[in-house]
């Protein structure tokens, strides 16, 4: 599809200039105008080219690609922004991994409790015997044994307190059964 291009010319390259003055000079639109500034349009039309009649290299030059990151003085908040944050993440794996640590402290006090409750006593010479053993002297393997003996005694505990359970429901249901058969012997 034909186009057209538009070509501008100063109008003082052309061999015409002067008698082009003279004419536009005696009209009264161009009395105040400026011919030095006096320009020509030309339309031409022209055939576009197509794709396949570019000729293309066989081989293309090779791109170079020159990157610079610069971290200078004049990016002071970029830099204190970076540190801080670096800072933050530190101390915040440092609190997560406090937090998922066990708690020993814990985990004793709860022990000695379930202990002095499995004995039935809690007069001072024990508390002193137990903080002796969990701080001041800790012997590891008596406190296994003493985990050991603990968890023992209180699925005795639960076991006795289901069997009790069971028991009562049983001797409610014999009660209620003698009941029952008092009341069909009496009619």
């Amino acid at each position: 599809m034909p186009r057209r291009r538009k070509i501008e010319i100063k109008a003082s390259e052309l061999e015409c200039y002067e008698t082009l003055v003279a004419e536009l000079s005696k009209r009264e639109e161009f009395a105040d105008f400026d011919m030095a500034s006096l320009r020509v349009w030309a339309y031409e039309s022209y055939e576009q080219e197509t794709v396949s009649a570019i000729e293309i290299p066989k081989e293309l030059p090779p791109r170079l690609h020159n990157h610079r990151h610069i971290i200078g003085s004049e990016a002071k908040s970029i830099i204190i922004f970076f540190v801080t944050s670096i800072v933050m993440m530190i101390f915040m794996a440092i609190a997560v991994w406090n937090a998922y640590q066990p708690n020993v402290q814990r985990d004793d006090n709860d022990l000695k409790y379930r202990y002095m409750k499995m004995k039935g006593d809690a007069s001072p010479a024990m508390m002193a015997e137990l903080e002796d053993l969990f701080t001041l002297n800790r012997d590891a393997s008596r406190i296994e044994a003493m985990r050991a003996d603990v968890e023992e005694y209180e699925e005795t505990i639960l076991r006795q307190a289901a069997i009790a359970e069971q028991a009562r429901l049983k001797a409610q249901e014999a009660e209620m059964l003698d009941n029952k058969a008092k009341s069909i012997k009496s009619k």
